[in-house]
């Protein structure tokens, strides 16, 4: 029996299709081990740390954080795939989660309008590296942030 004989109706031998390769860069993930270990990825996990470690919203002043990358780069993508941990913030639970659903309506309702949030996160970066206290700078993005808003995120959330 030749080789033709064996393949399925679609021409494959097993009868599916295989996957495609997919063009250009391969986009990062940040579940693989090999990029856990590297020195990017023990950067961001003490990044993470760090941040779980002052307990605050950076727009809320909430206790309950989870740390939001906030670069639309993630969009569509699947949970593996983020943007540069340098655009990352603390948010609350819920405000995460919104966040998460509506980032381009989210953070210029917030009080963040464009690419102002990177600005942030950037700083926060910055504090970070330079091991200081960032309370300063939380304080001053809950002074900025359109409070109503973020209220009825909560509210709507805790229900």
């Amino acid at each position: 029996m030749n080789d033709l004989a064996q393949r399925g109706p679609l021409g494959f031998k097993s009868g599916k299709p295989t996957k495609k390769p997919r063009q250009g860069l391969p986009p990062v993930s940040r579940k693989r081990a090999d990029y856990r270990k590297s020195e990017a990825g023990r950067e961001e996990s003490a990044y993470c740390k760090w941040l779980h470690e002052w307990k605050m919203c950076c727009l809320s002043g909430r206790p309950d954080i989870q740390v939001a990358h906030t670069s639309d780069v993630a969009d569509g993508k699947g949970m593996a795939i983020k943007g540069p941990i340098r655009h990352a913030l603390p948010l609350s639970f819920w405000l995460h989660l919104y966040e998460e659903r509506n980032r381009s309506t989210f953070w210029p309702d917030a009080g963040f309008p464009g690419n102002e949030r990177y600005k942030w996160a950037e700083r926060l970066f910055d504090i970070f590296e330079a091991n200081d206290d960032p309370t300063t700078l939380f304080l001053d993005m809950q002074d900025r942030a359109n409070k109503a808003f973020l209220a009825d995120i909560l509210r709507k959330g805790q229900r």
